[in-house]
This record gives C-alpha cells, sequence and structure tokens, in this order.
C-alpha cells in the first residue's frame, strides 16, 4: 500500500522562488523605508525637562484621511517582507500573524514617540493604529500572492457548476449594489466639519502665539451656522444688517469701530479684547491691527465651533482693508485657531491673494492640504467685503459682489494620483466580488445583466451620491476612473483562473 509522504508548511520549490531569497532584503528595506518616511529631516530636539505626562500630550493630534491611507501603505512592505522572511523559517500561519502584528506595533510605537522630539513631526495615536493595520495589510499581500484561493474558488465553481436559483443571484447582486452605497460613506464625511475643536478661540490680526501677524483694517467680522444663499450674499452687499439677513443662524457679529472691547451684537460670544498696547490712531475703514496688537476673544468661541461642528455648513463675513500689500505667512486676518498648526479655518492674505484654510476630516488639523486661493485681492488698499460660505463640499468665496465669485470643491482640490489611490481602495473590492458574481451567473441568461451594470452602477451611485452631496454636476473623470478600476479588477480575478481549467468560459 503506496503512503504518501508529509509535505512540509514551506516547499523547497516554494523556497526557491526570488521573492524568498530576497525577503531579508526587502524586510530591512522596508524598515529604513519607514524611518526615513517618518522621521526625516532628523532636526531632534530634546529638552532639560521632559515628563512622561509631557510625551502623553504630544499624543493628543488629530490626523487627516489622506495620512491615513498613506500609513496604511507605508507599513504593508514591511508586513509583506516579514511573512516572508518568517514563511522561510517554517512558522504556521498564526505565529507568523502574531510576530507581524507585534513588530508592526512595536515599530509604529517607537517612531511615534521620536517623532516628540521632532518640532516638524506631530505624532498621533490614529497613526500607531494605521501603521499596524497597514503591517497586517501586508501580511495578507503575501497570501493573495501565494495562494491562489480565489481562483480556486472560481474553479471549484466551474467544475461543480454551482447554479443557485434566479432568486439567490438577485439577492446576491442587491448585497453587491449596498456594498456601492457603503463605500461612498467615507468620501461622504471626508468634508464635514466634524472634526473641529470646540476649544479654539476667535482671532483677528494674528495667531494666538503672536507670530503670523496681519497689517490692516477691519470693520466688521460675523460668523453663522449656516451657508447662505446667493440671495442673502447680494442683501449683505447691500449694506442690510448681517442680523436681519441672516437671522437665527448668525452665532457672532462685532462691529469694529471706536475704542475699547467690542461686544458681540448677538450676545452669544466673548468680547474682543486687545492683544498688545492698543492702536492710538482709529479710522473710518474700522481699527487698525499689525504686529503690536490685535484682537482676540479671552477664552474659546465654543458655540460657534460646536454648532458649525454639528450642521457641516458655515458663513463667514468681513469687511477688510490691507495697510501693506505683500503680506506673507498667510498673514491671519480672521481665525478659529489655538497656532500655527492647529485652525479650525483661517481667512489671510499671501502676497496680494486671499487664503482660506478650512479643517476637515480630510484636510487635517492644520487644513493647510488644500488651501483656496484668491487670487490678486489685495492689490489696493481699499476696504472689501468678503463672504464665505461652506455647505457639502463646496467652498465658495464672495468679493464685494455676487459677480465676483469663486467656488471651490475640496474633492476635487485631491490631487489625480491620490484620487487614482482612493477610487482604487474602494472600487478593488467591488471588482472581486463581481468577478464571483458573473462566474456564479455564468451560462444563466441574467449574466449579462449582472456582467455590464455591475461595472456601471457603482461607479454611478459613489459619484452620484457625491455630486448631490456638494451641489455640483457629476464628474465624468471621476465616473470613468470608477468604472476603469472595477473592470480591471474583474478581468484580473478572472483572467487568473489556469487558461486550461477555464476551457472557454471567458467573460
Amino acid at each position: 500500500m503506496n503512503q504518501r509522504k508529509p509535505t512540509s508548511r514551506a516547499s523547497t520549490t516554494d523556497l526557491n522562488h526570488p521573492v524568498f531569497k530576497l525577503a531579508p532584503q526587502i524586510f530591512i528595506s522596508s524598515i529604513l523605508l519607514v524611518i526615513i518616511a517618518t522621521l526625516f529631516p532628523f532636526n531632534f530636539s530634546f529638552e532639560d525637562s521632559f515628563s512622561f505626562q509631557e510625551l502623553l500630550d504630544n499624543f493628543n493630534n488629530s490626523t487627516n484621511l489622506t495620512d491615513q491611507i498613506s500609513n496604511v501603505l507605508l507599513f504593508m512592505p514591511l508586513g509583506f517582507g516579514l511573512t516572508c522572511l518568517l514563511h522561510k523559517r517554517r512558522l504556521g500561519v498564526t505565529a507568523k500573524l502574531a510576530t507581524v502584528i507585534f513588530i508592526s506595533f512595536g515599530l509604529s510605537l517607537t517612531v511615534e514617540v521620536v517623532q516628540s522630539f521632532l518640532p516638524s513631526r506631530h505624532p498621533t495615536p490614529a497613526d500607531i493604529f494605521n501603521n499596524t493595520v497597514g503591517g497586517f495589510v501586508g501580511f495578507l499581500c503575501f497570501y493573495l500572492w501565494k495562494s491562489t484561493i480565489f481562483s480556486h474558488v472560481l474553479v471549484l465553481i466551474k467544475r461543480t457548476k454551482v447554479r443557485l436559483s434566479s432568486k439567490a443571484l438577485i439577492a446576491i447582486f442587491i448585497g453587491y449594489i449596498a456594498l456601492a452605497f457603503l463605500i461612498s460613506i467615507p468620501w461622504q464625511s471626508a468634508t464635514t466639519l466634524s472634526n473641529w475643536d470646540l476649544n479654539f478661540p476667535l482671532l483677528l490680526g494674528n495667531e494666538r502665539t503672536g507670530d503670523r501677524p496681519w497689517q490692516g483694517y477691519v470693520s466688521q467680522v460675523y460668523i453663522a451656522d449656516r451657508a447662505i444663499s446667493k440671495e442673502q450674499v447680494g442683501r449683505l452687499f447691500s449694506d442690510q444688517d448681517s442680523s436681519a439677513v441672516i437671522g437665527d443662524s448668525l452665532l457672532g457679529s462685532y462691529q469694529l469701530m471706536g475704542e475699547g472691547n467690542y461686544q458681540d451684537q448677538t450676545g452669544y460670544l466673548p468680547d474682543l479684547s486687545w492683544q498688545g498696547q492698543p492702536p492710538d490712531a482709529q479710522n473710518q475703514a474700522g481699527v487698525f491691527l499689525s504686529s503690536s496688537h490685535w484682537l482676540a476673544t479671552d477664552t474659546s468661541v465654543t458655540p460657534i465651533n460646536q454648532r458649525i461642528r454639528e450642521t457641516s455648513q458655515f458663513t463667514l463675513g468681513a469687511t477688510v482693508a490691507t495697510a501693506d500689500l505683500v503680506q506673507m505667512g498667510p498673514a491671519r486676518i480672521v481665525s478659529l485657531s489655538s497656532n500655527t498648526a492647529e485652525r479650525n479655518f483661517t481667512l489671510g492674505q499671501d502676497g496680494n491673494d486671499l487664503v482660506f484654510r478650512l479643517r476637515t476630516p480630510i484636510n487635517g488639523k492644520n487644513a493647510a492640504y488644500f488651501s483656496q486661493v484668491v487670487p490678486g485681492i489685495f492689490t489696493d488698499p481699499n476696504p472689501h467685503h468678503i463672504v464665505v460660505t461652506y455647505t457639502g463640499s463646496v467652498l465658495q468665496v464672495y468679493i464685494d459682489s455676487l459677480q465676483n465669485v469663486y467656488s471651490f470643491d475640496v474633492l476635487e482640490l485631491i490631487s489625480k494620483r491620490e484620487r487614482i489611490l482612493y477610487y482604487g481602495l474602494m472600487f478593488f473590492p467591488l471588482g472581486a466580488l463581481l468577478a464571483l458574481i458573473t462566474t456564479l451567473a455564468q451560462g444563466q441568461p441574467i449574466f449579462s445583466v449582472f456582467l455590464y451594470s455591475g461595472i456601471l452602477l457603482p461607479a454611478l451611485i459613489v459619484e452620484g451620491i457625491l455630486a448631490s452631496g456638494s451641489n455640483r454636476s457629476v464628474s465624468l473623470e471621476n465616473l470613468l476612473l470608477g468604472i476603469l478600476i472595477t473592470a480591471i479588477t474583474l478581468v484580473v480575478f478572472k483572467i487568473q483562473v489556469p487558461l486550461e481549467q477555464r476551457k472557454g468560459n471567458t467573460v
């Protein structure tokens, strides 16, 4: 009687693959990549007195969507290379997984702690989690590369000629379409204002730290928790009172004329008081702000921060006149912020351009990743009435009239490279699932319906939801990108089945 020889976890043939031979180099290179990407430019600064509590306080930072994805991708080579190395040593799957998780977490924790001594870096707890997830994804990628599990499933379906009823197939396809709705949720939340900090004060003419001064005049500032209509903006430009135009949505309104502190006319917010020495001279253009004197509330304006965080809309209005046509920084005109690296929004001047920075989950706490720039506004010292509104993902900036308007879609400001990355993460799983569904439906009348609608509908659903949420038209570029990624993924998984086993059953 013939007896089968026991097989080892990692066959000699497998271990002769070039990837396994390069496993040590892949692992070491991935560690060096992590160190360079997270600690460059290595300008460490060590204080004489440093406590454990200070170290914990340094971790009180948030991150943005782009950084989260980047952190996952950064640790994927580490997880893949380490799993290769452990596979050569014939460790079991559980031991490999535990080791990858432990090393990924340990390395991430180490670099985040070290970042506490880098002025240019800001450690966050979310980075540790995302880096660890990246190591785990690298572990999964190793097994997707090594095994042909998915193709075996497709082959098994074809060999056994599994046939589901039309009702069962339709139910599965409905689940597939429901998944398309679910994957649009992260994009929708990426443009909300849900990550606004409640503890920021209102500042005019500088940062709280005093190192981003603006020189010029401000005569009025008002803020609402709703985006107002074009008709309402027109009424504001007609010198109508902001409270009469905006109504109950108005959360703060300051008329900045004369001397002393300045009260909020709505009664919700604290007074604006002088920081530094108040100016001696006054002007009809409003109060004069400079590096030696600016305005700030003594406490945080929590009602503004809280309400806008809940509505994810706002309107900001200000009448300003620059006293210096070339101010850099950007120099801060109106800001809800704590320092130069943390803000909810900032209206500023950079050269003769108007700059607006807005904090969203996709833009991070510094709100500098996407800056909305309106060129050539400060080319004269004349007063300008500026109205900024935000709703959905669209920011509109009006300057002096309804005709002089600039519109920005936060999602459209994402670079093409990052958009391809985001869409790949959304539509790659859908393409794989569609490969399975079309294999189950092979040879049935409903096959063609599933194939073509499965490629088209998810992209239409995602883009339709994003377009309606931001009050913009459907982007053909985004639509085609979603369709293309879904179709390519579908084809890749289908051709993964060995040709000799497919016997002409192609898509």
